[in-house]
């Protein structure tokens, strides 16, 4: 177990380096899937059942994607705020823990009402929720260039 948690947090170490590089190139695409680690992490876990082998390179590839989690909340943050940059930093982190709670508390919840099994579906949730909304802010911002191109265009002519 302590062996199979160093790999976790030594692929976990590689992977801010490349979410660091990816960052650089997209931060909406960088966040999305990192975020989809949510929601195919648990379905893994359930596809590898007990099998040792299958369950390791779940864990690799759980610590691949869940260890850039809060510096990919940050840039996403930081990279839709218009110029207040202390004040996305904060909301990030802010929003963050949040989020442990009501993952926490909701896993508790649902580990008491229903079952330790069921757990995994409140990751899936919650993941999808914010995937969700991140392509509902795409579509939002696409849309307002879109009005904002066409008004350019009838103020020149």
């Amino acid at each position: 177990m302590s062996l199979m948690l160093l790999l976790f947090g030594v692929v976990g170490v590689l992977s801010m380096r490349v979410a660091g590089k990816m960052l650089n190139r997209s931060v909406p695409r960088t966040t999305a899937f990192y975020l989809s680690g949510t929601i195919a992490v648990p379905i893994l876990l359930y596809i590898a059942g007990s099998n040792f082998w299958a369950t390791l390179a779940v864990i690799i590839i759980w610590g691949f994607l869940y260890a850039p989690c809060f510096l990919n909340a940050s840039s996403y943050m930081i990279s839709v705020s218009s110029g207040n940059l202390e004040f996305a930093n904060s909301l990030a982190t802010s929003f963050g823990n949040l989020g442990v709670f009501l993952g926490t508390t909701l896993g508790g919840w649902m580990i008491v009402y229903k079952g330790v099994q069921y757990t995994p579906l409140i990751s899936i949730l919650f993941g999808t929720l914010a995937l969700t909304m991140m392509g509902v802010r795409q579509l939002l911002e696409n849309r307002k260039t879109a009005v904002a191109n066409r008004t350019d265009d009838k103020i020149c002519c």
